[in-house]
Formats: structure tokens, sequence, C-alpha cells
């Protein structure tokens, strides 16, 4: 008699762990394709200035900024360690059509960064520092 209580308790927090969900980071959908990519640091071209992953052979580096922003809003980008143990992070993305700017959010929900964009094409994406 007492498991049928247990199961209605079970139900309903499964229940509502999966309306919270829904009810999670809303993200802007709309982008640049061309942003669909893997973007490198490019510093030696100038500051903020971004390459595809497979643009170039790129000098040795101690870091190397890079973001790999994914459809459906998923990103990766690259996180600097103290001890040079460097590793790709899981995140989400979205681009602000009207500031022209892109906001990168970590695995839970925290705001990371917001990147001007200034120009953006299939080859290059610059932004503004």
């Amino acid at each position: 008699m007492k498991v049928l209580p247990l199961k209605i308790f079970a139900l309903t927090l499964l229940l509502a762990c999966a309306c919270s969900a829904d009810e999670s980071l809303k993200l802007n959908s709309n982008y640049p394709n061309e942003l669909i990519n893997t973007w490198v640091e490019s510093y030696e071209e100038g500051y903020g200035m971004y390459r595809p992953s497979d643009y170039a052979t790129f000098p040795a580096s101690r870091f190397r900024q890079a973001y790999n922003f994914m459809s459906l809003n998923k990103c990766e980008y690259l996180v600097l360690s103290p001890t040079d143990g460097h590793y790709m992070a899981n995140g989400f993305w979205e681009y602000d059509d009207q500031q022209h700017s892109i906001r990168i959010f970590k695995s839970n929900e925290q705001l990371l960064r917001e990147l001007k964009v200034t120009s953006i094409s299939s080859e290059l994406l610059l932004i503004e520092l």
C-alpha cells in the first residue's frame, strides 16, 4: 500500500524536472550560416581576427583562443588553464542580429562572454576587442 504514494511522488518529481528543462535558456537560433565553424584566433594578422581551423597551419603558440559554433546553439570553447592543460568546454551560443554580437554561455547557462562582430565571412571572423 505504501508503494503507490512513492510512485506518485516519483512521477511528480519526474514531470517537474521535465517541465523545468523546457523553461531553460531560450536562445536565438537565427545566425549567419558562416558562423557554423571552428574559429581559431589568428593574432599574427591582428587582434580580434579569427580564421577557420582548417584555414592555415598556425604557428606554435602557448594559447590560441578557439570557438566551435555548432547548429542548435551548441558550442565548445577553449579554456585557458594556468597549468597549460587547456581544454575544450561545452556551452551554448546565440547571435544577436541587432547588436551584431555572439553571446557564449557556459553549460550552467551563465554568460561567459559576449563578442562584438565587426565582420563575418566564410574565411574571417573579426571581433571588436
